[in-house]
Order: structure tokens, then C-alpha cells, then sequence
């Protein structure tokens, strides 16, 4: 198990990576049968698979984490944040339950996200708590 110091930094350069939309970086940190839940129905299983859905999400919406507080411990991590979506395309069904938004408009979002570390060091599970409904931000 990596040190909580050596869990932190390399979590930072990860979280870098996914906010920055560097898909074979950031995958690099995952387990290869990490199970990611985004929802209670959305649910992603394996490193390419979470791989492709990231890279078609990104196609159509961006995803900026920013980490209000982080805990680490030898066998996880858990932050507090806001999720920054930003459209890319108009999304008329909205995405995710979320109302519509046009392109360049977003949803800011507080979520909690638990991450999982295994034997290995690598992220083995990441479980995602959206806190209160989104705002709707303008272009």
C-alpha cells in the first residue's frame, strides 16, 4: 500500500489528468476492473471501458473537478467538490437528469466522490454522490 503522502500527490497528478481530459493518463490510474458508479444506475465496469465513456462524454460535455477537501487514508480517498460541466454541443434532453442546456452554457454541481485503492495502488472503485440539484450556468 502507497504511503497517504505518495496516495495524495499521485492522486493530485490524477485528478490534473481527468480535469484536462488526458484519457490514457488518467486511466492509467485505474485498476483494470475498476467499477465506477455515477449514479445508481449509470454504471461503468473496467479500465476501457471507463476509458471510452470518458472520451465520448468529453466529446460533447467538459467535466472540471475542483477539490474543496480531501481526505486520504492507505486504502482511499474521498473529496468534497464542485463539478464544473460545460457543454460543448446543445443538449436538448439535458444530460444525466439535468435540464436542458445550449452549448457553452453548464451545470455547477457539489458532489462528494469516494475513491477505493487497492493492493496495488491503483483505483479500484470510485462511487459519485451528487449533493443538491444543478445550476444552471450561462455562456
Amino acid at each position: 500500500m502507497a504511503p497517504v503522502i505518495s496516495a495524495r500527490r499521485s492522486f493530485e497528478t490524477y485528478l490534473k489528468a481527468f480535469n484536462e481530459s488526458k484519457f490514457a493518463e488518467f486511466v492509467s490510474f485505474y485498476a483494470e476492473d475498476i467499477v465506477i458508479y455515477l449514479n445508481p444506475t449509470e454504471i461503468i465496469q473496467g479500465r476501457q471501458a471507463a476509458h471510452d465513456f470518458f472520451q465520448e462524454q468529453r466529446k460533447i460535455i467538459g467535466e472540471e473537478i475542483t477539490i474543496q477537501q480531501l481526505i486520504v487514508d492507505e486504502t482511499g480517498i474521498a473529496i468534497r467538490c464542485q463539478v464544473q460541466f460545460t457543454a460543448h454541443v446543445d443538449l436538448p434532453q439535458g444530460y444525466f437528469r439535468m435540464p436542458p442546456v445550449k452549448k457553452g452554457q453548464g451545470y455547477d454541481l457539489a458532489y462528494v466522490i469516494f475513491y477505493s485503492i487497492n493492493q496495488s495502488g491503483k483505483l479500484s472503485e470510485i462511487r459519485a454522490f451528487r449533493q443538491a440539484p444543478p445550476t444552471i450556468r450561462e455562456a
